[in-house]
């Protein structure tokens, strides 16, 4: 990547480093485009001029990713669910396909049926055969693999700032790292996790020669893939921003917010020696992805994210002076 197109991914981030001396002692991973922005933003700093010069070239010249979303329901939510999906966050996908089970009545042009039935134990020989789909039919069509569920939120932007440092040529795996049962850990499947080209072409060319790793079946897909990739040490990249915060949520925002339930557990937990920060002070303003959000959240956080305009016209202040009298 040239200078043009680094600084354009510092552009695209815009991630603050006003704490970074703070933590640099005690935080031994680091997600790299966050080594980005530090080993840039002296550089940045010095020539802003130049910087602001290149911009535009520097938009034109850098490869946005093109990500594929390989999307999951149950035809009974098909019309419900995905219905939300494919009006607020799926649209801003390059390609899109859901995975649902044989027995939907009716096959929409985005949908690929499955010929596996529902079920939880399913759901690792399902994403296998999504993988090997989106091999097959769209290798050459995009560079990355986003796998989602129905009622995963995806602020697209963000997730392509930080795709667009790495290279979908190398194997990569990409979203909110667990360190439990694995020994380097496995992106949770709730959050969304994202594969390079070249992981996929891992597991479907190569993960076949290994199945004691690359197992098809089970009833926890994320900790399978996980496993699979790990035969290659391709293992999940931390993605939490300077300040210990997350970008890839396994819960809503209220949960998290609140700290309640699932989210006490899942955000007080600790990691490499260190807490977690709870509440809302975990939300990286970088966020990626929520889990388990419902149809009508999925609407008011578009809305909110992408329809909603702050005024900058200035606002009479009224005094008593103003009030009508008597």
């Amino acid at each position: 990547m040239d200078r043009a197109c680094r600084n354009h991914v510092l552009v695209i981030l815009n991630t603050s480093i006003s704490n970074e001396q703070s933590h640099s002692a005690d935080l031994p991973y680091r997600s790299n485009y966050i080594k980005e922005h530090r080993n840039y933003e002296a550089q940045i700093a010095a020539n802003l001029p130049e910087v602001n010069r290149s911009r535009d070239a520097a938009r034109d010249a850098v490869h946005v990713p093109r990500i594929m979303c390989l999307l999951f329901t149950t035809s009974s939510k098909y019309l419900l669910q995905a219905r939300a999906v494919n009006d607020t966050w799926g649209q801003r996908c390059d390609i899109k396909k859901w995975f649902i089970s044989s027995a939907a009545a009716e096959t929409p042009r985005d949908v690929v049926a499955l010929p596996i039935p529902d079920g939880r134990e399913k759901l690792t020989e399902k994403t296998h055969f999504a993988i090997r789909h989106a091999y097959v039919h769209f290798h050459d069509k995009a560079d990355w693999f986003l796998k989602a569920d129905d009622d995963t939120y995806i602020i697209m932007e963000n997730l392509k700032a930080i795709l667009s440092v790495y290279d979908h040529n190398a194997g990569h795996y990409i979203g909110g790292p667990s360190s439990a049962i694995l020994p380097h850990g496995y992106n949770g499947g709730g959050a969304g996790y994202v594969l390079s080209k070249e992981a996929v072409r891992m597991i479907v060319e190569e993960g076949p020669r290994h199945p004691e790793r690359c197992r098809s079946r089970g009833e926890f897909e994320d900790v399978e893939i996980g496993r699979c990739l790990s035969t290659w040490n391709v293992h999940p990249i931390d993605t939490r921003d300077l300040d210990m915060r997350l970008t890839f949520h396994p819960d809503h925002p209220y949960k998290i917010f609140a700290n309640v339930g699932d989210a006490r557990r899942t955000y007080t937990y600790r990691k490499h020696g260190r807490p977690y920060p709870n509440g809302i002070r975990t939300m990286s303003p970088f966020t990626v992805s929520f889990h388990s959000v419902q149809p009508g959240f999925m609407y008011m956080y578009d809305f909110l994210l992408y329809d909603l305009h702050r005024s900058h016209q200035l606002i009479r202040t009224y005094t008593e002076a103003d009030l009508p009298s008597g």
